[in-house]
């Protein structure tokens, strides 16, 4: 799922929300942002993110995560159930993504269950180290398709 329309200086952070985010194949929830503007968008597969988080699932089980790489893992190493009834809840921070003086920083909460019928959950962060405006954000499985699910960008100011 691309989101690259209206992300500029309008807005100082924005507010993305995902109710019932359905997939195709048990795997990890994954972003990466988009640079450039117009035809010269493109997504930045770069080592630029680096981000941690924790989960833990209703068995009792911790998930912890951090890295340096050229993706960020959403899910912090747990992955989401593609079972009928599975499914992704999340609200997602962004911090002033056109701002080319700091970093952006990206943060925040989701809810899911996975195929064994457990629920889990967590919080994550992230530093993208570069200061170039970020104009899109990709949301994308390690493996497999999200088939379903509501996607909407809030501006804040």
């Amino acid at each position: 799922v691309d989101i690259t329309a209206n992300i500029d200086s309008t807005y100082n952070n924005y507010l993305i929300s995902i109710t019932n985010m359905h997939i195709a194949a048990s795997s990890n929830f994954r972003m990466r942002f988009f640079t450039g503007t117009g035809g010269s968008q493109a997504v930045d597969t770069g080592s630029n993110y680096t981000y941690g988080g924790d989960g833990r699932r209703s068995d009792a089980v911790i998930q912890e995560g951090a890295a340096s790489n050229d993706h960020m893992v959403v899910s912090i190493g747990q992955n989401i159930g593609s079972d009928n009834e599975d499914s992704l809840c999340a609200n997602f921070y962004w911090c002033n993504p056109s701002n080319t003086t700091f970093n952006t920083l990206f943060h925040g909460t989701f809810v899911f269950q996975d195929g064994s019928n457990r629920a889990g959950g967590g919080t994550n962060f992230l530093t993208y180290q570069s200061t170039t405006a970020v104009t899109g954000v990709r949301f994308y499985m390690e493996s497999g398709n999200i088939d379903s699910g509501i996607f909407k960008l809030y501006g804040i100011n």
